[in-house]
């Protein structure tokens, strides 16, 4: 036993204990035969010594405390603060929630392998798993399932110089295992991954019958085919804050023109020809201020032809960076946008055929 709940809440409970617990630490009570698992969030002293006994740096505040009598064991217990995680249910394979608190004066215990081991729904090593370390302060290891991790967003969270690309680097690895061989592309704005490109000669990674490749995209090999953008890509490209909304209305309708004539992939001039035929008396100044604002899709990383090649960045057991350092946030946040739009495209296009 480590405590004993003293008082419960809306954001949890808390207990007291004569040990000094780390933040994070698993703990568990019984409600009836069941293990409810917990987690200490924070702890604080249950008492605090006077502040006057604190004043002097050359005197112990033990020592002050002996001198006027004061026990000083009084000053040795900590409240923790806990939530519940809940208990395990092999049914539904998960933890539930009991949707209640201990009550006052139920006993503490440290969580141990047997309740800890439920934590993770699959065993290191098996096709589908990722290993990415243990327990805080125990042997448990932590295991995640690659189907719930591809088959869903997943994010980390936490403070700056806390572990969060050293985190996302170990769920890379996983990925390159031999017994997950998962096509994986990392989208480097900072360019932080590039050592990543070690793991095709790690030993940990090859078998006999398979070695990770691993695909480094610079700068300066990425290009947006402009065909690829949607009308929105365009006018957020060409608009600084003037561009009128009769400005946008004829783009729209210039493009929307040239992707009905079944031009499924379009050129830059093939675009502005098309902006050109919609000049008149009438809007001669609006086209030309179009004409201006379209320049801008004449920076380097746009093309006409040169697309992102997703079979060639999506292998199995392949690794691509994509090393956009360097590249103005707005076009990495378009690139990062098109890419996914295309994969979205692609992966519906094969659920139709099959």
């Amino acid at each position: 036993m480590i405590g004993i709940v003293n008082h419960s809440g809306e954001e949890g409970f808390s207990f007291i204990s004569s040990e000094r617990l780390p933040a994070g630490m698993f703990a568990f009570y019984l409600e009836g035969e069941r293990k409810i698992l917990c987690r200490v969030k924070y702890g604080e002293p249950l008492k605090q010594y006077p502040q006057e006994f604190l004043m002097d740096m050359e005197i112990s505040p033990d020592d002050v405390s002996a001198f006027y009598g004061f026990d000083m064991q009084d000053f040795k217990y900590y409240s923790y603060s806990t939530s519940v995680v809940g208990y395990f249910d092999a049914l539904m394979g998960e933890f539930i929630n009991p949707r209640t608190n201990p009550a006052s004066g139920v006993k503490i215990d440290r969580a141990g392998e047997d309740v800890l081991k439920d934590i993770s729904k699959i065993k290191a090593g098996d096709p589908g798993s990722a290993l990415i370390g243990n327990v805080l302060g125990e042997k448990t290891e932590i295991v995640l399932s690659v189907r719930d991790i591809v088959s869903q967003h997943i994010s980390v969270i936490a403070s700056t110089g806390a572990g969060k690309s050293y985190t996302v680097g170990v769920l890379v690895e996983e990925l390159l295992k031999p017994y997950n061989m998962a096509p994986v592309l990392i989208f480097d704005p900072h360019g932080e991954y590039s050592s990543l490109g070690e793991i095709s000669n790690n030993t940990e990674f090859v078998t006999p019958t398979y070695r990770p490749k691993v695909r480094i995209v610079k700068p300066k090999d990425i290009k947006i085919r402009v065909s690829d953008l949607h009308v929105s890509d365009f006018i957020s490209i060409m608009d600084d804050g003037t561009m009128s909304d009769k400005m946008k209305t004829l783009f729209r309708s210039a493009y929307h023109s040239l992707k009905n004539n079944s031009k499924k992939q379009f050129t830059r001039n093939e675009l502005k020809q098309e902006i050109e035929l919609l000049r008149d008396k009438n809007n001669e100044s609006t086209i030309e201020g179009i004409n201006w604002r379209f320049g801008k899709l004449y920076a380097p990383i746009f093309d006409d032809f040169q697309t992102i090649p997703l079979a060639d960045y999506f292998k199995v057991g392949q690794l691509t960076i994509m090393d956009v350092s360097g590249i103005e946030e707005t076009f990495q946040q378009l690139i990062a946008s098109i890419m996914l739009r295309r994969l979205f495209d692609a992966r519906e296009a094969q659920r139709t055929t099959g």
